[in-house]
């Protein structure tokens, strides 16, 4: 066994830079020490020049090998180094900067390592030491394993357990008469602390951004859990069967808004909670004012609440665009426990919140509008609605990319979410469902904003076509749905000759995606070329054409457009067009061919039901010549804007 004399000059310390001889110990390089019959002493510093790296691998292995045998009998050359490695580490984090003595003693790294703090446990403190520090076992054998959990043995003095704990490196070894155990690397400990309040994901640290939900701000400190008993109480009413119950307490009421009715599942049930989120600037107040007060004029009374105008500045709206009712009460309040004293004293069957950021209330943390205080105002409404069977309309702001603003839990405290959609530059207006307990889920309501305010737009088919005297080269119709109402929709396009390296590809209304997959359909599989030409493509009135079942009539705007050919009038073109040049049914066919027969169309152009068909099939559908192909060269061929027929 080699002596405490033998393991001294393996404490080397690198001086602070190559020109620095002096043996002096300073407070930033404190002397080595070693570690003799239970007490810390300080062993002689020992400055070396900088040899080659080869010189100090072969120079430590040799050390190395000389103090314990067992290492060169290690064949394996790479275990061999892992295991080198580990006893030069264990060695510098045992035996180097003392700061205090053994009894609850510190060892420290100097400014070479990595700052950290190692506790020793001695002999003498082992019984109060913590189970982390306590003795591990003594049969502890020269033998070695994978990388990370390295087990050896190493020549020391004293029968001390050492823990050796830093940031980025754990470890475990052993004084003890027999030699240094260096036991490997243990698992960390990685339990979440950190929790979103949203969706319940969690983090072992603070972000300001939820993994999960992305919600900004969520994310906060974990409570330690803890467990409660609840003790089970005696129900204010019992369950009853659902038959018995009368379905007519729920029933419909309509507000006199036929487009938000449609859209709503036939009005407004009692006790029904409704989120309405749209754009700033859309029209939300304005529609919600006429809302209310077509409520308060059928003989209900109503309560509009506003956090974001003043009372007079409601009124001068209202006078504006009629919506003056003598049920119709305001109030411009911010405080949450206001609120709920008006609904209190008004006792309204409809109230209205414009809007649910500007709410605020004392017994939430947070400022008004934010996540925690809009959701304990939603839930405070939610509560009183149900139990004064009070229909509650709430306005929402929404973030950039379009999503309601606040928590996501918002959108499942209510009954219905409505989202408002509009273009700046264009009056018309929609109000699309999102969520309805009470009704249809894809229902959309039209409307389009006046200088009187906003009116409902039954037929809004004519706002997206347009009138030609005469056959216009590059357009043609369609017919898209929005949720489950039919619209009309043009399509125009423009082929122009390229002064460019690249043709350009414009788009307006229309996806760019879908676009350019129907150019390269139509250049390779019916011969129109394209690759060499700019293309400029666009919707009328604004509408945003989404559907699948503007692909024909995409296709038929740009080959008419390019061949300086018309499509025919008064027809239509339905289907989604496939790579391999064959055309797609799409869904609600039917409906779409009944809105166009009723619209005056007199032919369309639509999928074949099956795709083997090699001609088309001519039929007639509620008064509409209908033409049925599987291709997208046949229907070009139907209406004569092949390359060939324009010769």
């Amino acid at each position: 066994m080699p002596t405490n004399s033998e393991i001294v000059p393996m404490m080397i310390e690198r001086p602070p830079c190559a020109t620095q001889r002096s043996t002096d110990h300073t407070p930033n390089h404190p002397a080595p020490v070693m570690i003799s019959n239970g007490t810390v002493t300080t062993a002689p510093k020992i400055l070396m020049p900088r040899p080659s790296g080869v010189k100090i691998k072969k120079a430590i292995h040799a050390r190395v090998a000389s103090v314990n045998p067992a290492v060169a009998n290690v064949a394996d050359h790479g275990t061999r180094s892992a295991i080198v490695s580990a006893w030069i580490g264990s060695m510098f984090m045992v035996a180097r900067n003392v700061t205090q003595a053994w009894d609850g003693g510190v060892l420290s790294h100097s400014d070479h390592c990595r700052s950290t703090e190692t506790p020793v446990a001695t002999p003498a403190a082992t019984s109060r030491a913590p189970a982390a520090y306590q003795p591990v076992s003594d049969e502890v054998a020269c033998r070695t394993a994978r990388a990370g959990s390295i087990v050896m043995t190493l020549p020391a003095t004293n029968d001390a357990p050492v823990r050796v704990a830093e940031p980025h490196r754990r470890a475990v070894v052993k004084v003890s008469a027999d030699g240094l155990s260096f036991l490997g690397m243990p698992k960390t400990s990685t339990k979440p602390s950190h929790v979103c309040t949203e969706c319940g994901w969690r983090s072992s640290r603070w972000v300001g951004r939820c993994g999960e939900c992305q919600t900004w701000g969520s994310v906060v400190a974990a409570a330690a859990p803890t467990l409660n008993q609840i003790s089970s109480s005696v129900p204010v009413s019992k369950a009853v069967p659902i038959g018995s119950i009368n379905a007519r307490l729920a029933s419909h009421a309509r507000t006199g808004v036929a487009e938000l009715d449609r859209v709503l599942g036939d009005g407004l049930v009692p006790g029904v909670v409704v989120l309405l989120a749209g754009e700033p600037g859309v029209g939300k107040s304005t529609l919600l004012l006429e809302v209310a007060a077509r409520w308060a004029r059928n003989g209900h009374t109503t309560l509009y609440v506003t956090g974001e105008e003043s009372a007079a500045q409601v009124r001068l709206r209202a006078g504006r665009t009629d919506a003056v009712a003598d049920q119709l009460y305001l109030a411009a309040e911010t405080d949450l426990g206001t609120v709920l004293g008006h609904i209190e004293e008004v006792q309204p069957s409809l109230m209205v919140l414009d809007s649910v950021q500007t709410i605020g209330t004392a017994e939430a943390d947070g400022s008004p509008g934010g996540v925690t205080q809009v959701r304990e105002v939603t839930s405070a409404l939610v509560r009183v609605a149900k139990r004064r069977g009070m229909a509650v309309i709430i306005v929402g702001h929404v973030t950039k990319d379009g999503t309601v603003a606040g928590p996501r839990l918002l959108e499942h405290l209510v009954d219905v979410v409505l989202a408002f959609e509009g273009d700046r530059h264009s009056g018309f207006r929609m109000v699309r469902a999102t969520k309805n307990r009470f009704g249809p889920a894809d229902e959309v309501g039209c409307f389009e904003m006046v200088d009187s305010g906003i009116v409902e737009v039954p037929d809004p088919s004519g706002l997206f076509t347009s009138q030609h005297g005469e056959p216009v080269p590059g357009t043609a119709v369609t017919v898209t749905l929005e949720g489950r109402r039919p619209l009309l929709a043009e399509v125009q396009a423009l082929v122009a000759g390229c002064t460019l390296t690249h043709p350009r590809r414009i788009v307006n209304g229309v996806e760019s995606g879908r676009l350019a997959m129907v150019l390269a359909v139509l250049e390779r599989r019916c011969g129109i070329r394209l690759s060499d030409r700019d293309v400029y493509s666009s919707t009328v009135g604004g509408a945003r054409v989404s559907d699948p079942a503007a692909d024909l009539a995409v296709a038929l705007a740009v080959s008419s457009a390019a061949g300086n050919k018309p499509v025919p009038q008064r027809i239509v073109a339905l289907g989604e067009v496939g790579l391999a040049g064959e055309l797609r049914r799409v869904p609600g066919t039917s409906r779409r061919l009944n809105e166009a027969a009723r619209l005056g169309f007199v032919e369309a152009v639509i999928p074949a039901e099956t795709r083997d068909s090699p001609e088309q099939m001519m039929t007639v559908h509620a008064g509409l010549v209908v033409h049925s192909v599987s291709t997208l060269d046949q229907a070009l061929a139907a209406l004569g804007l092949r390359p060939q027929d324009l010769k």
